[in-house]
């Protein structure tokens, strides 16, 4: 009984770890070190997990019943590393039956080291179920390996599901070769196959028409909008952007969209733009962080740091009939102080010169790329991917959502 105890919390730890792990990837105030800190927290209850491993799995299977992401990652790393084909048989029934697993699917594939999963990615991608396949790719894709021709034979398959994680695979892994098979679904039926297309075919040099199939996704408030935004800042010319940015926010309202998009241009004709936004309360945190990414300016190392207004309202409502009840999307960012970050800015606009972009104060290459990659936030980790993809468009897009103690090596 004490080891069944033991074990179950093991389990409910790697599970709430998960959780709080899928935010850190993408959250403003992690650093490298920091993820690399908490990933080693899920290391050492894996490692406790798999002293009991058949409890263990029982224990598994039982929180299973929850059908949650958190709960399907530490059934699926149990199982692929014990190598247990009826433990993985169980762990891909689960996930057809409840699609949203799929996340923590794939997160287990990627958490393991690529020898430890090489067979059984390589069996998935070989396989006449679809969502092995599907789990193949999307293998593949997060450790960057290239699946060969199992990734064109993914473009044409009748799933939706595995054709749109092919699609985004072809951009993640540098697929130039694939860029006319992209263009055959920039008219697809189906949203997540059109925007995954033209997503990948921007990353990898095709500009004039991904563009014109991503400025479709900016018509609704979509999964699609904040990422087809966030490249579109990228890879249109300056004037161009301008308008469309005046466009998203003038019929659709979307101006924090368009504010966190400002930063994502590099362009420091935006930062008086931004301190504008800064002096609006439901902005103010955004545009920091915008123009930070351009300029460099870190606003708590520097006490630019200023008071939550009193006014001021975020987060879930206590009463649950209120309506919204998502956390905010700005919690973890610093509240600018608009007059010492105006009065930073007039004595440093001289040292940005117009018509090049700049990725947090320093102009964009290769080397500012990695020097991002090795010491920025998780944010300004993602975008120095992108850059870094941009620039060179055969090379695999780096993964900074990769386990923190293994990205280094990488």
């Amino acid at each position: 009984m004490i080891i069944r105890d033991i074990v179950e919390e093991h389990a409910d730890e790697i599970a709430a770890l998960w959780m709080l792990r899928s935010v850190a990837v993408k959250a403003p105030h992690y650093s490298l070190a920091d993820l690399a800190e908490l990933d080693e927290r899920v290391n050492a209850h894996i490692s406790g997990l798999r002293l009991g491993e058949s409890i263990a799995w029982e224990a598994s299977l039982q929180a299973l019943e929850t059908r949650e992401p958190g709960e399907l990652f530490t059934a699926a790393t149990l199982a692929f590393k014990a190598a247990n084909p009826a433990w993985i048989s169980e762990v891909m029934s689960v996930v057809k039956d409840a699609p949203d697993t799929r996340r923590g699917l794939v997160s287990a594939l990627g958490w393991l080291e690529k020898a430890e999963v090489k067979a059984l990615v390589k069996r998935f991608l070989k396989s006449k179920s679809t969502l092995q396949r599907y789990a193949g790719i999307a293998g593949c894709a997060v450790h960057r390996v290239n699946p060969g021709n199992a990734l064109a034979a993914a473009l044409t398959a009748e799933d939706p599901a595995l054709r749109a994680r092919g699609l985004r695979a072809a951009g993640e892994l540098g697929r130039v070769d694939l860029q006319g098979q992209l263009a055959e679904h920039f008219v697809s039926d189906e949203p997540a196959c059109r925007f995954w297309a033209a997503w990948s075919a921007g990353l990898l040099g095709d500009r004039a028409r991904a563009v014109q199939v991503l400025q479709k996704f900016l018509t609704d408030d979509t999964e699609f909008l904040q990422p087809a935004l966030q490249l579109l800042a990228r890879i249109m010319a300056p004037a161009e952007a301008r308008k469309l940015f005046n466009g998203v926010a003038r019929q659709n309202g979307e101006l924090r969209a368009v504010t966190i998009a400002a930063g994502a241009t590099g362009d420091p004709a935006y930062l008086p733009w931004l301190l504008k936004q800064m002096q609006v309360a439901e902005l103010a945190r955004a545009a920091g962080e915008a123009f930070t990414l351009i300029s460099g300016l870190d606003l708590a190392r520097q006490a630019m740091e200023a008071e939550e207004p009193e006014a001021f309202a975020a987060g879930p409502e206590e009463d649950l009939d209120a309506g919204d009840i998502g956390m905010d999307d700005d919690e973890d960012l610093p509240w600018p102080d608009t007059a010492k970050v105006q009065a930073w800015w007039k004595k440093r606009q001289s040292r940005f010169a117009p018509g090049q972009r700049f990725l947090l104060g320093r102009p964009i290459d290769a080397r500012t790329c990695r020097g991002v990659l090795n010491l920025g936030l998780q944010r300004q980790r993602a975008a120095a991917a992108l850059e870094l993809a941009l620039l060179h468009p055969e090379t695999p897009l780096f993964e900074t959502r990769a386990p923190g103690f293994r990205q280094p090596l990488l």
